[in-house]
């Protein structure tokens, strides 16, 4: 109910958004932090302590990436949606913050888990140079593809003549 009163105060828009996505999982939030600290002053060995801290952490960083892909999606829709932008560049916005913040949550549950994650972040580096050098010609028309997608100047079926000579049909 706090949160629904400082959503009701605020003159944000989204603070509405905010008050519904972080309703529920605040909870179970409560009841990990509650489970992690009666684990800690527990009798139970170090080791069950650990293995139990790491389970208990692992929901928390769970839970705490879907709240935040679900109240990035319902933030991107109401901000896009306002920018007039085209359904496609709000999908692909969605789903860009989707994978970023899927590859920072196994990484953080890698981290809890005692796992190394300088190969991980290695070889996501990499990837991502050797992408970039793939696709570095094809990127600006990429770019240019969404913004015509996203103005609407060309549409399917209209005709069109280039400088060079070439003409037809889209």
């Amino acid at each position: 109910s706090a949160f629904e009163r400082w959503s009701a105060r605020t003159t944000w828009e989204g603070g509405k958004i905010v008050a519904r996505t972080v309703r529920r999982p605040f909870l179970l939030w409560f009841f990990l932090l509650g489970a992690s600290i009666a684990v800690q002053v527990s009798v139970m060995s170090p080791e069950d302590k650990g293995i139990t801290a790491e389970i208990i952490g692992s929901l928390f960083v769970v839970s705490l990436g879907w709240v935040i892909i679900s109240l990035g999606e319902q933030l991107l829709k109401l901000y896009l949606g306002k920018a007039k932008a085209p359904q496609p560049t709000i999908a692909l916005s969605i789903n860009v913050l989707r994978v970023i913040i899927v590859i920072v949550g196994i990484l953080i549950l890698l981290d809890i888990w005692g796992m190394p994650t300088s190969p991980v972040l290695l070889l996501i580096a990499v990837v991502v140079v050797v992408l970039v050098l793939a696709f570095r010609n094809a990127a600006p028309n990429l770019f240019a593809g969404f913004q015509l997608g996203a103005t609407q100047q060309i549409k399917v079926g209209d005709y069109i003549k280039l400088e060079t000579g070439e003409e037809g049909y889209v």
